[in-house]
């Protein structure tokens, strides 16, 4: 059985990675507001892909977090 605190914390971690998809989203706004032959286009493309890579590792490590809580993984009983 999973414990409340372990539930707020999953909530927690899944609410973060959220917020980085609107980050991400927030940076394509601005890029779209730059001029074409802006310089920080290129910075602002090294930051989505670090934020894709980190959601990325986040969602995968959230994901086998909440398989072994809920008993998914080596045939347990959730």
């Amino acid at each position: 059985m999973i414990s409340q605190e372990m539930r707020d914390g999953l909530e927690e971690v899944d609410k973060a990675l959220r917020r980085i998809g609107e980050g991400t989203s927030l940076i394509y706004q601005v890029m779209s507001d730059l001029p074409g032959d802006s310089p920080f286009h290129g910075y602002l493309h090294f930051l989505i892909d670090a934020q894709d890579q980190f959601r990325k590792l986040g969602s995968d490590a959230l994901e086998k977090v909440w398989d072994d809580v809920l008993g998914r993984r080596g045939g347990g009983q959730a």
